[in-house]
């Protein structure tokens, strides 16, 4: 049998666990820490033209050939095809921007089609480069893009255009 003194204190431990149920249940001191963060917004990559490619005048024969236009701006025939006036002959200039001292990767495409009004095509491939792929103390590098012309036997005459993309990114 439970004398009064006893309910009296079961009532008290009761009303205390109702009345404060976090101090109640509470196991000790607590703790905290801070943490700092931080973030670095770099200039985004860029590249811009500077001039466009040009293989210059060529013939053709009756043999299919290629015409070599290195980053140099130098263009040369092999096969049937043979360079007749390379006065306007040059690479293709890109200048890149971003954030300086950076690495970045070129992609050049693989083949790209040049057409003429009379329905001729040739194809330019081997396409390459000369950069570095490092951005300068300025966040600047400037480079050339050469590639291969593809010329078939009997070439038809006539002007041939086209474009290409080339595209720079962060590692």
């Amino acid at each position: 049998m439970n004398t009064p003194y006893q309910s009296f204190s079961a009532a008290i431990v009761a009303m205390a666990l109702l009345l404060s149920p976090v101090d109640a249940i509470a196991m000790g001191p607590s703790d905290s820490s801070n943490a700092n963060a931080s973030a670095k917004v770099v200039k985004p990559v860029r590249v811009t033209t500077q001039s466009d490619m040009d293989f210059g005048e060529v013939l053709t024969s009756a043999s299919s050939g290629t015409v070599v236009l290195a980053t140099d701006g130098t263009v040369t025939g092999n096969g049937g095809a043979y360079v007749f006036d390379d006065t306007n002959a040059q690479a293709a200039a890109f200048r890149v921007s971003g954030e300086r001292l950076e690495a970045y990767n070129i992609t050049l495409p693989t083949t790209v089609t040049l057409s003429e009004v009379g329905g001729g095509t040739m194809s330019l491939t081997a396409f390459n480069h000369d950069a570095t792929g490092v951005l300068s103390n300025s966040g600047q590098e400037d480079f050339s893009v050469g590639a291969t012309l593809n010329m078939g036997a009997e070439q038809v005459q006539g002007d041939y255009t086209g474009s290409f993309t080339v595209s720079v990114d962060y590692p």
